[in-house]
């Protein structure tokens, strides 16, 4: 068992170690010259996932209107969701209730909305413990009010 904790241990460190190397990459590129929305999207990700949460979200809002220009409502719904998520796991939101498109496997896209709540936050006011509400699909009703796009 001490083994297992051992790697465990060592791989998160590694894979903490490579976020950072990637954040910093994608910083300093960006401050060279502005990055394509897919890599604002990756360093939004790897800013939340070394614990800079209110950066993270700055980021994929900017990569939302980015894609939102390109006229990319896919990936700008993912990145809203990812958006609304950060807020709800920060502790700036009580709940979560946000519509947004996953991909099948046969690469259609589908509509689907997301709902749920916490239960307990920590001292700093993060959510230690929530309850899904469950994710729907509403491709049909989005689709239709669409016009069939």
């Amino acid at each position: 068992m001490l083994l297992a904790d051992a790697l465990q241990q060592g791989r998160a460190c590694f894979e903490r170690q490579a976020w950072r190397e990637a954040h910093d990459l994608l910083s300093d590129a960006d401050r060279e010259a502005p990055l394509a929305p897919e890599d604002i999207d990756r360093l939004a990700t790897c800013a939340f996932l070394l614990g800079d949460e209110s950066g993270s979200a700055d980021l994929w809002a900017r990569a939302h209107q980015e894609f939102q220009k390109r006229g990319d409502v896919e990936q700008a719904a993912l990145c809203a969701f990812r958006i609304g998520i950060g807020l709800f796991l920060q502790g700036q939101a009580a709940h979560y209730d946000i519509e947004h498109r996953v991909r099948k496997p046969s690469g259609e896209w589908l509509w689907i909305q997301s709902r749920g709540k916490v239960q307990k936050r920590d001292a700093a006011g993060r959510a230690t413990r929530g309850r899904p509400g469950g994710s729907v699909g509403i491709h049909q009703l989005r689709d239709g009010a669409a016009g069939g796009s």
